[in-house]
């Protein structure tokens, strides 16, 4: 039976080869990079009593300006502008 051979690699080969086999795994990383499936699209909005038709009434958004804050929107307000 024939014994095992040990060959010597000087320290800069394996460097050497350990440097190479860590770019080709970066390469294969960055170029071969297989995408999620894409997502379903959303369903088209329909015209039934459910449907989204913009903000509803008495948002914040849709509120004027000009019209003066309840109490406790006066309260929230000090609340506020202590931070």
């Amino acid at each position: 039976m024939s014994e095992p051979v040990s060959l010597l690699v000087p320290a800069f080969v394996k460097r050497l080869l350990r440097f190479c086999v860590d770019a080709l795994i970066v390469y294969g990383e960055t170029q071969f990079f297989i995408p999620d499936p894409p997502a379903p699209p959303f369903p088209a909005a329909s015209d039934g009593p459910g449907a989204l038709r913009g903000l509803p009434p008495g948002h914040p958004e849709r509120m004027p300006w000009g019209k003066p804050l309840t109490a406790s929107e006066r309260a929230l307000d000090r609340q506020l502008k202590g931070l």
